[in-house]
């Protein structure tokens, strides 16, 4: 049964043969071939050798099921997959997905790297393991989010791998079978480090402009002739004694109060 001989080396390959002499005496395997009219055939070989009352190699029994159907059917499937896990890996967003004990299973290289880490140094560990700081924060969203139900969506101040701290839009939502009961948590985060940024300075010169025309008792208005939309100072409001709450007075007759 050995040798160039064999009809079996010649139709599977030696590498088959051998695998079957050396440690295996059954096996099953995939194998491709190609038709001599063209097109491809998928079959799955299942093989067992069997040996004489000796205990020497006597014959092979193998079993060939044509499974190119249902190969065919798995590559529209893989490759969907693949063109997720590119858009997973790539997109400059974080994305992680946890169990329902809150072990990482899968982390993009955006938040990964974004937090001084490699995906997978964070794989199988919980945020408790990774980041301490952030371990009541998460655990506080992880429980409002399984009572809830639904995604939830919020803002997060967090340490970055670089030793800054950066501004995060966070969405958890839970990660659900096919019947439904919840299996997982699954996030994306989009970096706001800049906007916030922008936005504290703009809020710290409001503030500014506040205390200056406080101390002057000067006010300011501004209207936009486009969108005929009118702004007031606070000491705007406070001079002529109007409610924030109503608004900047637009088109009436403005009256200082009486004088206390």
């Amino acid at each position: 049964m050995t040798g160039s001989e064999c009809p079996f080396r010649r139709l599977w390959g030696p590498a088959t043969l051998e695998r079957l002499q050396s440690a295996s005496p059954s096996f099953q395997m995939d194998k491709r071939y190609f038709r001599r009219c063209g097109g491809v055939i998928w079959i799955k070989l299942s093989v067992t050798l069997v040996h004489d009352a000796s205990g020497a190699p006597a014959h092979f029994i193998a079993q060939i099921q044509d499974i190119t159907r249902s190969r065919e059917a798995q590559r529209p499937l893989a490759e969907s997959e693949a063109r997720l896990q590119a858009i997973f890996e790539h997109i400059p967003v974080g994305m992680a997905l946890r169990d329902i004990d809150g072990r990482y299973e899968h982390v993009n290289t955006f938040v990964a790297r974004s937090l001084g880490r490699e995906p997978e140094q964070m794989l199988g560990r919980r945020t408790e393991d990774l980041f301490p700081e952030l371990a009541d924060a998460v655990r506080s969203q992880d429980a409002r989010l399984l009572a809830s139900g639904g995604p939830l969506a919020e803002e997060m101040r967090v340490p970055l791998g670089d030793g800054t701290t950066g501004d995060f839009h966070v969405v958890r939502y839970p990660v659900r079978d096919a019947d439904g009961t919840v299996t997982g948590l699954g996030s994306f985060s989009v970096e706001i480090t800049e906007r916030k940024r922008v936005e504290r300075e703009l809020e710290q010169k409001r503030q500014a402009l506040a205390e200056a025309q406080a101390i002057a008792q000067t006010g300011s208005w501004s209207w936009d002739p486009e969108t005929d939309v009118a702004g007031w100072s606070d000491e705007m409001y406070r001079i002529f004694g109007r409610d924030p709450a109503e608004g900047p007075a637009t088109g009436e007759p403005l009256r200082l109060p009486a004088p206390r």
